[in-house]
């Protein structure tokens, strides 16, 4: 996959609660469902949309502890220490925004089977296209993750169209691909 730089008149939005922070909750919530388990065990392929300095990348890291390959797609960021150290074995960087990282990967074929979005203002800019695309790679069955406490995927679109929540609570929401 080629990257492109480019600037998608996003917000910038630095924020975050923290890598330990949202395993923490993700593994709550994991440990009350054997199907939320079940897939994060057996990730393989993952995104992190929107990765900024590597705090949600390592918490999707952690938290499937069996992904060979993580793509963290920003296009004003890049990993730092010690998140970058930490990801190096699985970690590709791509330096784009995520709308175009979407249908670059769509265009591909290319799946996986769980995403990150943590703490990302830009979804505000999605568009119904970018809700498809985003269907498109991620495997049927497989899961977003999406950290929003003031805005969220459901306030954009029906997102009943693509996925069904798993759940949902103080601004954690999770996903699943319909099959």
């Amino acid at each position: 996959m080629k990257d492109h730089a480019a600037d998608d008149g996003g917000k910038r939005y630095d924020d975050s609660i923290g890598s330990r922070a949202m395993e923490k909750e993700l593994e709550r919530i994991i440990s009350q469902d054997t199907t939320l388990l079940n897939i994060t065990q057996s990730a393989q392929e993952g995104i992190d949309l929107g990765s900024g300095s590597g705090d949600s990348a390592l918490a999707l890291f952690k938290i499937c502890p069996n992904l060979r390959t993580l793509h963290c797609v920003d296009h004003r960021n890049r990993l730092v220490s010690p998140f970058k150290e930490e990801l190096s074995a699985v970690a590709q960087e791509h330096r784009m925004t995520m709308q175009i990282f979407m249908k670059t990967m769509a265009a591909s074929r290319e799946q996986v089977d769980v995403i990150m979005i943590a703490s990302v203002q830009d979804l505000t800019q999605f568009r119904t296209v970018d809700f498809v695309n985003l269907a498109r790679i991620v495997k049927p069955g497989g899961v977003i993750f999406e950290f929003a406490p003031n805005y969220s995927f459901k306030d954009q679109v029906p997102m009943e169209d693509f996925f069904h929540s798993l759940a949902s609570n103080n601004g954690v929401n999770i996903w699943q691909r319909n099959e």
